[in-house]
């Protein structure tokens, strides 16, 4: 279990997330992050990359649960190419704000 806040060194608002792998490539992605519970972030749960849908069933990220966090998380499109991405596994529960994605140029 984790959790995330602010700072209190740092002026002003960061974004805080409990997990977060933005800039990574999926398919070449080496690692897993699975069964983690994020309670309580004063920001987002999570931000993770989108996937291309080949690899939605073997999805690396999956099974990350969110609860009371201020936002439910992030999916990010930064670095596929396919025409088709998407991502599944996403669980939460009284975030104050739900999912959000970046899908753009996928049909």
């Amino acid at each position: 279990m984790m959790g995330a806040i602010f700072r209190p060194t740092i002026a002003g608002k960061e974004p805080t997330a409990c997990i977060e792998v933005t800039d990574s490539d999926p398919s070449t992605f080496n690692s897993q992050i699975l069964n983690n519970i994020c309670q309580g972030s004063n920001m987002n749960g999570y931000v993770f990359p989108l996937l291309p849908c080949s690899l939605i069933p073997n999805n690396p990220f999956s099974n990350n649960v969110v609860g009371s966090a201020q936002g439910n998380g992030y999916l990010l499109n930064r670095v596929i190419s396919d025409s088709c991405v998407g991502f599944s596994g996403v669980r939460a529960y009284a975030c104050s704000v739900g999912q959000i994605a970046n899908p753009p140029g996928t049909s």
